[in-house]
């Protein structure tokens, strides 16, 4: 995990999220958040603004994200940002703020959510268990 460039931020998901699979049977799964702030200024005025962030998440995590999340749901992200420097046809330049994902979660601020752990593969190096009541 990079410690130079790690943040840790949470918001809504703009997008459903998307998974590709490569040739070599890797995975990245995008979707985008919606970073929503408010506050009062100095002049007693309410003050509103988002950041909108392009998610990457890769392998196992990723599709476990196709399957338990959707847009609109609250997560926390904690990951490294980029800058994705676009050179648009028409000439211009874009700049897209990018977070290669490390974990994501629900938040439980405004709902509840219910946890469902993977099956552990042979090859994980553990024992495999077919429900979580047999590991106890």
């Amino acid at each position: 995990m990079s410690q130079a460039n790690q943040m840790v931020c949470w918001g809504n998901l703009t997008r459903d999220p998307e998974i590709r699979y490569f040739e070599d049977e890797n995975s990245v799964t995008n979707t985008g958040m919606a970073i929503n702030k408010s506050w009062t200024d100095p002049q007693g005025k309410k003050q509103e603004s988002t950041q909108f962030f392009d998610l990457s998440i890769y392998g196992k995590m990723g599709e476990n994200v196709v399957e338990s999340m959707s847009s609109g749901d609250r997560v926390m992200v904690v990951g490294s940002l980029n800058i994705k420097r676009v050179d648009d046809p028409d000439g211009s330049k874009k700049v897209y703020p990018q977070i290669n994902v490390e974990e994501i979660g629900h938040t439980v601020r405004w709902a509840v959510t219910t946890v469902t752990k993977n099956e552990r593969s042979e090859s994980g190096g553990g024992k495999s268990y077919s429900t979580p009541e047999e590991k106890f």
